[in-house]
């Protein structure tokens, strides 16, 4: 989990080039009341992460493999649970997240990816034990249990904010 881990930060530390980006071009406009070119930069701003987020994804997936010798692992347990935990992590990562939460930020509302991303962490440790370790009804799935409850939690957060735009109509 921990060699899988970095790419997941590799990939959050790309997906912050859109965020920040369009977090202050967003804010900068909405200060200045200028909201079609905020909407434009919002909007470019969420392309761009599903774009990078995509291609993230895809070389992940062809080079998985490649990202994990790297660490020149000598347990052949532990390089094929760090393969595992990478391809579902990383070829399911969720860039929009960190954007959406930009751009509530740049238009003053903290509070909504505030509590998205708290449901999401409240997620992922309830998901964690449960799909690592199996108990009761449910498979005992190890890394890959690890992995999937990351990704579940993050699909939970990007959908919680997307909601929250449609509910909200936020432009």
């Amino acid at each position: 989990v921990g060699v899988g881990g970095m790419f997941t930060w590799l990939s959050q530390g790309l997906a912050a080039m859109a965020r920040m980006g369009g977090q202050v071009q967003v804010a900068q406009c909405i200060g200045r009341g200028e909201r079609d070119r905020a909407h434009g930069f919002a909007q470019a701003a969420v392309q761009l992460a599903t774009l990078m987020g995509m291609a993230y994804a895809v070389i992940s997936l062809l080079f998985a493999r490649q990202m994990v010798a790297f660490f020149q692992l000598t347990d052949p347990e532990a390089q094929t649970a760090a393969l595992s935990y990478t391809k579902i992590a990383c070829g399911l990562i969720v860039f929009l997240t960190l954007t959406m939460t930009g751009l509530y930020t740049a238009q003053g509302d903290s509070k909504t990816p505030f509590l998205a991303n708290l449901i999401g962490l409240v997620t992922n440790m309830i998901l964690d034990p449960v799909l690592i370790l199996g108990p009761g009804p449910f498979p005992k799935l190890g890394v890959v249990g690890a992995a999937i409850a990351t990704v579940t939690a993050q699909a939970i957060v990007m959908t919680m904010m997307i909601l929250g735009v449609i509910i909200q109509k936020k432009e």
